[in-house]
């Protein structure tokens, strides 16, 4: 049961609105990147700081340990972003639309809106407000995470520039034998 006996997640759900997405995921992300380039402590996150985000509950709750902390040591970090991705969602990063899956779909995603401010749900994976190589590279990593294998077995591959180059001269050796050898016919 949630805060005030609501029904909605305990851990990963900082905004409490009973859906933990990508709103969620930007909360948390750029919490803890603040946190890891020392532009805010963990004695910030009282409920001060939480009525500032307007985030409800989760920052204090009256425990001592902030409800962000997924992984309930104390601080907010990093490792805390990746139970929320990885265990929460169960999913992983690179996955904008949240399908449980990295895919051409996130790819597309991300690439709309390439060289652009944004949060989770436009491509920003790392949290530092802009969607970019970073981001791309993240993607990159666990492209075909959550993919059946069916599903990855009917994409068709994408051929290398220089399997294509090899084709295209295999090709024009064949069509130049052909033509000599009809001539000799």
């Amino acid at each position: 049961m949630g805060p005030g006996g609501t029904g909605c997640p305990t851990t990963g759900d900082p905004n409490e609105d009973c859906v933990i997405d990508a709103t969620d995921l930007d909360i948390v992300g750029s919490l803890t990147r603040a946190i890891d380039m020392g532009n805010l402590s963990q004695s910030d996150l009282t409920p001060a700081l939480e009525q500032d985000l307007d985030v409800g509950q989760d920052l204090g709750a009256g425990t001592g340990t902030p409800m962000l902390d997924d992984i309930p040591d104390g601080v907010v970090n990093g490792t805390d972003m990746d139970v929320l991705v990885k265990v929460v969602l169960n999913t992983a990063f690179g996955d904008a639309n949240l399908d449980q899956m990295v895919d051409s779909s996130d790819l597309a995603i991300l690439s709309a809106n390439f060289d652009m401010p944004g949060g989770w749900a436009t491509g920003d994976f790392n949290s530092d407000g802009f969607v970019n190589i970073s981001d791309f590279a993240i993607l990159a990593a666990n492209f075909g995470f959550g993919v059946p294998p069916l599903q990855a077995a009917q994409t068709p591959a994408i051929p290398e520039p220089a399997t294509l180059s090899l084709a295209a001269a295999a090709l024009a050796v064949g069509l130049k034998s052909t033509r000599h050898r009809r001539a000799a016919v």
